[in-house]
């Protein structure tokens, strides 16, 4: 995939999970033709962006695959002391360290999915979508 318009690269991903537009219109609780102008688009507006992303969120569909979700100063950084690990760990509640032990058992599928996921959610909100 090549291409840097947003719009092309949706109907690429779209396409090859055999997904339609109309897929990602109910998807992203859009109509048909607003999903449409989404895929003709080469650069998707904030705000349309937050629909789209919980869209494809919603199709099993990484946003990051379209647009670099991880920008700024917001960027993720990846951690390579155990010790830091270790401190996050200890700042969670019971009830998280649990959750967190049942996501790190996942299967790899679920664990993708939940990784799509969280990036979505962090592109919403740094976007100012909650």
């Amino acid at each position: 995939m090549a291409t840097t318009h947003e719009g092309h690269k949706i109907k690429e991903i779209l396409d090859e999970r055999h997904l339609t537009v109309r897929n990602l219109a109910e998807a992203a609780g859009v109509t048909w033709t607003a999903a449409k102008r989404y895929v003709d688009a080469a650069a998707i507006k904030p705000a349309a962006w937050q629909r789209v992303s919980a869209g494809l969120l919603r199709l099993g569909i990484d946003p990051g695959l379209i647009r670099d979700t991880e920008t700024g100063a917001r960027r993720s950084r990846h951690i390579h002391d155990a010790a830091e690990i270790e401190g996050m760990i200890l700042r969670l509640k019971t009830e998280d360290l649990v959750s967190l032990r049942e996501m790190l058992g996942a299967d790899q599928t679920v664990q993708d999915r939940f990784m799509a996921f969280v990036r979505g959610i962090l592109a919403q909100r740094e976007s100012g979508g909650g």
